[in-house]
């Protein structure tokens, strides 16, 4: 009985009663897509601003009876033109048709038949114009992110001549990210996380990796592009700190070599980025780009045996990071 109930109070929500004001009503609403979920689209009323829709949402537009023209924005071929009567309702969907290179908006008049279930079913989310749309300023994730350094150091030689290197900087990496957007135009965010990098090419009978943890901290520039409210870029630079900087060798099943652990002492650098964000719905966004890192490391104490070679005594930790991130905004 309850959720009959609470569908009919749906229905009469949608319908409305308008005879108070001898008003009708239009229902716009955009179903879920991936295509374009990014940008929201305006909607005009004989030229006068009507609505505004994200991806997976739905306004009521109530107005006094007479003839209208619906558009969206300048697109003229999203033109439809209808006669909005008293205590009636009529729906109109919002649909995203897609080229090779463009994604164009069109309006489509639609019965209640069709509109009932793509609102109630698909869950769409009601977007009052009266009420403010800021988004949540603060987010919380996990970044992800696999690189190269720009000096790799030759460790083993393989039977056919080929050397295995190992790069202090670059490999594989997680962090724990917090970010807060300040105004319209800036960001800080701030990452703890952990990265190592390997042999390249891997060996059967030997290995090596150098792991560090990382304390990031990163003031950006942020840019929105005009209308997509669901984008944005951070463009920033900050300070870096490695800490916990340790080499691992395996290599006493080949000739000449030896198993050891080395400490590298902390060292502070510095890195810049550049990160596109979208928001896949209220709450969660994804991210991306690229960071460059700069950072010099100093050989502090082994096991059994020591570098001598400059390039493992002080090696070059500097690099560049493709990163993939996962946040949730609050």
């Amino acid at each position: 009985m309850k959720q009959i109930s609470g569908y009919l109070v749906f229905i009469l929500f949608l319908t409305g009663v308008c005879s108070a004001q001898d008003n009708g009503r239009v229902i716009f609403y955009r179903e879920n897509n991936i295509t374009g979920a990014a940008v929201s689209y305006d909607v005009f009323a004989n030229n006068v601003f009507a609505a505004r829709l994200k991806n997976g949402s739905y306004s009521v537009f109530s107005c006094p009876a007479g003839n209208y023209t619906f558009r969206v924005e300048n697109f003229a071929n999203t033109a439809v033109t209808m006669k909005v009567e008293k205590e009636k309702t009529y729906y109109l969907r919002l649909g995203l048709k897609t080229g090779m290179w463009t994604v164009v908006p069109e309006l489509i008049a639609v019965d209640s038949v069709s509109a009932y279930p793509a609102i109630k079913k698909g869950m769409l989310k009601y977007m009052d114009m009266n009420t403010s749309g800021a988004r949540k300023l603060n987010r919380f994730g996990i970044n992800t992110f696999l690189g190269f350094g720009f000096k790799s150091v030759a460790l083993f030689t393989t039977t056919s001549g080929d050397d295995s290197k190992l790069s202090f900087g670059g490999g594989y990496g997680i962090t724990l990210n917090y970010g807060r957007e300040i105004g319209k135009n800036f960001d800080l965010s701030v990452d703890l996380g952990y990265q190592f990098s390997d042999l390249r090419p891997p060996l059967k009978n030997a290995s090596a990796t150098f792991g560090r943890f990382i304390i990031s901290a990163t003031p950006a520039l942020l840019f929105q592009p005009k209308k997509q409210d669901a984008m944005r870029f951070r463009i920033g630079a900050g300070p870096d700190y490695f800490m916990s900087c340790i080499f691992n060798i395996k290599g006493s099943e080949v000739p000449d070599g030896f198993d050891d652990k080395w400490k590298y002492l902390n060292r502070a650098g510095f890195h810049v980025t550049g990160i596109f964000e979208m928001d896949v719905s209220d709450k969660w966004s994804i991210d991306y780009g690229i960071k460059y890192y700069n950072v010099s490391y100093e050989f502090s104490s082994g096991g059994a045996s020591y570098p001598t070679d400059p390039s493992l005594k002080f090696p070059s930790g500097s690099g560049l990071d493709l990163t993939v991130g996962f946040l949730y905004r609050f």
